[in-house]
């Protein structure tokens, strides 16, 4: 990332607007700390200079898949190369080894099947386009070659969408674990459902014992641990999935925590 670029009469800058957030135009005039723009709406505006940040004019009207590419990561910068992307139907984006996800707020079932978790297994990670399987296949690997448990923390306000990305996270590594059927009931289908399970690795052959848990938030938004049979879990799961731990009997797990 570079650095914060001096701004100087002509430069094109990001500055504070009360309808759209942030606004795009070209600086007419620096007077000290104050900072005049000729904004994209035809609006001119007076504004102070920790409220106007330096906009690159060589972006990329489709966006960068990793904001870390991006020649000013500040505000402006990252909700206008999301916005980007999403326009795009590209719902996902890097920053280093973060995950950023914008709720499509309606099902895109094609990012989600077997066929797109088959080419994210064991891809390096930024190989491919930005996807939850990415990082959940990461952890995943991590966990089996070095032996280390992991944390997947999936974060947001309510109405983002953590519980989807939570439960595609849950779904690549019953994928990654098995596909046999029990009864009817594939390995995913069993995981959603927060049964116990045991799955084999081919690479280990060994049994793996995966075990759901269940936090559930309270208005405090304080996290509260919450240990039962795992019928009555069952119950709870379906409407928060806030905490799901993936133990196996080597004592390494994947938690995923959803704040």
């Amino acid at each position: 990332m570079a650095a914060q670029a001096s701004i100087a009469v002509g430069s094109q800058v990001w500055v504070e607007d009360p309808d759209e957030a942030w606004i795009d135009g070209e600086v007419l005039k620096v007077n000290g700390d104050t900072i005049t723009v000729k904004c994209s709406n035809e609006k001119t505006v007076t504004a102070k200079a920790s409220h106007v940040h330096a906009k690159d004019p060589e972006e990329s009207p489709c966006g960068v898949d990793d904001m870390t590419k991006l020649a000013y990561l500040h505000e402006p910068g990252v909700l206008q190369n999301l916005k980007s992307r999403y326009d795009m139907n590209e719902i996902y984006t890097y920053t280093g080894s973060i995950l950023i996800a914008v709720n499509p707020f309606r099902r895109l079932p094609h990012l989600y099947d077997i066929q797109m978790m088959e080419q994210y297994k064991g891809a390096d990670f930024g190989e491919l386009s930005p996807h939850p399987f990415a990082v959940a296949d990461v952890a995943y690997r991590l966990m089996l070659n070095e032996g280390i448990s992991q944390s997947i923390l999936v974060s947001g306000e309510s109405g983002a969408g953590k519980t989807e990305s939570t439960k595609m996270i849950m779904r690549y590594l019953a994928y990654m674990g098995g596909k046999a059927a029990t009864e009817g009931r594939t390995v995913e289908k069993q995981v959603l459902q927060s049964q116990i399970l045991f799955l084999k690795h081919s690479e280990m052959q060994r049994l793996c014992e995966i075990t759901i848990q269940v936090a559930l938030v309270n208005l405090s938004r304080s996290s509260l641990i919450r240990r039962g049979g795992y019928q009555e879990l069952l119950s709870e799961l379906i409407f928060s999935r806030d905490l799901v731990s993936v133990k196996y009997r080597n004592q390494r797990e994947i938690t995923i925590v959803s704040t």
